[in-house]
């Protein structure tokens, strides 16, 4: 019936024939001992990797088209970002986030871009002694906006996936590889479609992108919220720090420009 040679519980010596799960001394359950001391001390199962259903956008099937993927990968990541970061796979190429993130930057530039004509427009028609000024201001920062700015806003997401994953690192959350944050950072680009809305666009679509970042940082990197909103913050702590120190140097410095040797 068991293993054992004396009781684990009063220490004597069991019948050979003992045929009972109980020691006829103590009562002991001796099954149930001999179960427990099996399994304890036994080897966790591995945890097993979370599995992500994808994303539209990253559809290799021809179930839908090039439209359709974009319409439906910014619905999902602008409403459902929970779910759309869980279901992001996180060894995928970087090619078609970078591709993603290109095609709302110039999508919400130009809305953007539309918006200020139309705004300066409104003024060259109310003051028209000043439109020669803002139709030449507009006409060159216009085109250099619409080529530069996607162009920046992409390297940014280069500079700054280094320092997002660094900061990942830097709090325990970095579950997944660097490509894991460019991907984040690249789909939460989303927001650049909220510049159509005028004026307040801008301010929104800032708004929102810190929500999909901190979110995708999450879900992706599979970790807190809490570590997912100090990765993001850190470097505006270490930024507003590092401002602080030089403010107080040169306070200090204009107190006491000659200082005794």
């Amino acid at each position: 019936m068991t293993e054992f040679r004396t009781c684990p519980a009063c220490s004597k010596a069991l019948p050979e024939d003992l045929q009972a799960q109980f020691c006829p001394y103590c009562g002991t359950d001796l099954e149930e001992v001999e179960h427990r001391s099996k399994t304890v001390g036994a080897p966790e199962p591995a945890e097993e990797p979370l599995e992500r259903a994808g994303i539209p956008w990253e559809d290799s099937t021809d179930e839908w088209s090039f439209v359709q993927r974009l319409t439906r990968t910014w619905s999902q990541s602008m409403f459902q970002p929970g779910e759309f970061f869980r279901n992001m796979r996180v060894d995928g190429s970087a090619g078609p986030a970078l591709l993603y993130a290109f095609i709302l930057i110039v999508m919400g530039q130009s809305f953007n871009l539309f918006w200020q004509q139309l705004i300066v427009n409104r003024l060259v028609e109310r003051f028209g002694d000043v439109s020669p000024v803002l139709e030449q201001l507009v006409a060159a920062t216009g085109a250099q906006q619409l080529l530069l700015v996607p162009l920046l806003t992409l390297l940014g997401l280069f500079i700054g996936t280094l320092i997002y994953h660094l900061c990942l690192v830097i709090v325990g959350g970095a579950k997944n590889g660097m490509a894991a944050t460019f991907r984040v950072l690249a789909y939460s680009e989303s927001s650049q479609l909220l510049l159509v809305i005028p004026i307040l666009g801008q301010f929104i679509a800032m708004i929102w992108s810190v929500v999909l970042i901190i979110i995708g940082f999450k879900e992706v990197h599979e970790t807190t919220t809490g570590r997912a909103v100090f990765a993001f913050l850190l470097p505006i702590i270490f930024c507003c720090a590092l401002v602080l120190i030089m403010v107080l140097m040169v306070g200090s410095f204009l107190a006491n420009p000659n200082p005794i040797d």
